[in-house]
């Protein structure tokens, strides 16, 4: 079977070329490597353009009517593609020399199958695996709990995706700058009669770069993440059946702590009426976690401070705790 690895790349150019290099010594050759260009004003297209010497690469820019970002890019490579699976990985992301190899090993026609994959800051050689410990034996509605819930269970580059599974999805949101690989997951695992597969072998075979970009938190970049964070939820909740909404408790619990410093008065207006919708579907029964920090942002404490902060990672970690033993080994 024929892979397609399809790489986004807007400005890599620091990180690129050992990108490329790690899909060029695979040692499964029946793959092809598709790098999408989103405008870079870099050396990146020099890069990859240098790449498609091995005639397995090629070279594509995003079509200026298309609108701008990772999303639009991925889904031009699979349209454009040959490919029977798609591997998605982002332009500073790493794969095992023998990760096609691996993956297509165990492959046996699934929609989507999930791999072992680590997270690395320079070095591979010291990769952390993603979700320790996860349990590998539950269905597809317990994996959907996990990414409502904001609880990664696995990342993009972890996966290979059926072509056809794929398309008819719709592929990734373009309406997305952000949250689009919980988003994609959510509408995958949410397909009645999913066919989900687990590599049960202990090897990383592919590796997401923690960049300094992921670890630098402006105020600007707070806002921009929890209004990427609400229009993510308004998007998704659309399409969720009603008792699903109970299982974005997480994630608001999550929003709160992470951008307690730019929450104005209509963040939290925002909050109480998602709130109200969960209660609405649930007869009035949220966690005891959430109610203390809707109570904390409303009643005790309207203005971000260093103690909000604090009490609400705390609250939200007492109950990510709790939720997250259900679902390791």
């Amino acid at each position: 079977m024929k892979v397609s690895v399809i790489i986004p790349v807007f400005n890599n150019s620091k990180f690129l070329t050992e990108t490329l290099d790690s899909v060029q010594n695979q040692t499964y050759k029946n793959w092809e490597c598709i790098v999408v260009d989103d405008g870079s004003e870099d050396e990146s297209k020099e890069i990859a353009r240098s790449f498609c010497r091995n005639k397995r690469f090629k070279f594509l820019e995003r079509n200026p009517e298309l609108p701008k970002g990772a999303n639009s890019c991925r889904n031009l490579g699979a349209k454009e593609s040959e490919g029977d699976l798609f591997l998605f990985l982002d332009g500073d992301d790493l794969l095992s020399a023998e990760c096609l190899e691996h993956r297509l090993k165990g492959y046996s026609c699934q929609d989507l199958v999930i791999y072992n994959s680590g997270t690395f800051e320079s070095d591979t050689s010291f990769a952390k695996e993603f979700f320790p410990n996860l349990n590998k034996n539950l269905d597809s509605k317990d994996y959907l709990k996990m990414f409502l819930e904001y609880f990664i269970p696995w990342n993009i580059n972890s996966t290979i995706w059926k072509r056809e599974f794929f398309l008819d999805l719709g592929g990734f949101d373009v309406g997305l700058q952000r949250f689009q690989d919980v988003d994609l997951h959510i509408r995958a695992l949410s397909r009645p009669g999913i066919k989900l597969g687990f590599d049960k072998a202990d090897v990383l075979s592919s590796f997401y770069r923690r960049s300094e970009y992921h670890q630098k938190m402006s105020v600007e970049k707070r806002r921009f993440l929890l209004d990427q964070g609400l229009f993510f939820i308004y998007r998704i909740k659309e399409n969720l059946r009603a008792g699903d909404l109970i299982n974005l408790q997480g994630l608001l619990l999550y929003l709160y702590f992470r951008f307690e410093e730019v929450f104005e008065e209509s963040d939290t207006k925002a909050f109480q009426q998602l709130i109200a919708e969960i209660k609405d579907t649930q007869t009035g029964k949220i966690s005891r976690e959430l109610k203390y920090v809707e109570h904390l942002y409303t009643k005790f404490m309207n203005r971000p401070s260093r103690l909000r902060k604090v009490l609400s990672y705390g609250t939200y970690r007492i109950y990510r705790n709790r939720q997250i033993k259900s679902y390791l080994n």
